[in-house]
């Protein structure tokens, strides 16, 4: 670009910035993926506010949690990964595919279950006609469905083109 063009720079300095911020998002995701993963219920609630607020920050996404007070039934280490795994994953495709301003997390405990809903306004999808997973299109919500399935409890994704995309999964404590 020659020094001729003055105004040519300020869409290139944007551009660069928007890709730094973006790299550093998807570091910052990483490395919190790497914390260890033990918790307890009581824990999990600071983590998922932490999370959340830590996603608000990266991405600019408006995000309101909220987090049921424990009903004194300890999560097993599985639904905590499982948790942990699937909250992440959610907000990744909030990010990545529905281009949402504004979303929610919702995490309640009842004396039987742990019940996580996660809603956004993005541009939602035709949840019947989705591709199936790939290299481009990727794994998440495979994943989510997966680890669901492995733990006995129930997954309802609803979402239409231009409506936004709601997820609820309920992790009974026992099967």
């Amino acid at each position: 670009m020659p020094a001729t063009e003055p105004d040519a720079v300020a869409p290139v300095l944007t551009t660069s910035i928007q890709q730094t911020n973006h790299v550093l998002s998807e570091m910052r995701t990483f490395l919190y993926q790497l914390r260890p993963i033990i918790m307890k219920e009581k824990e999990i609630g600071q983590w998922v506010l932490d999370l959340c607020r830590q996603f608000q920050q990266a991405t600019g996404v408006a995000l309101e949690a909220e987090v049921g007070t424990p009903a004194g039934q300890e999560l097993s280490a599985e639904i905590s990964i499982a948790l942990f795994r699937i909250i992440q994953e959610a907000l990744a495709n909030i990010y990545k595919h529905a281009h949402a301003s504004r979303a929610t997390l919702s995490l309640d405990f009842s004396a039987d279950a742990a019940r996580l809903v996660i809603e956004d306004d993005g541009r939602g999808f035709d949840v019947e006609a989705r591709p199936e997973a790939g290299i481009e299109r990727g794994h998440g919500l495979t994943n989510i469905q997966e680890r669901v399935a492995e733990l006995g409890a129930t997954l309802q994704l609803e979402s239409a083109p231009g409506a936004g995309t709601r997820l609820e999964a309920v992790f009974p404590y026992s099967r």
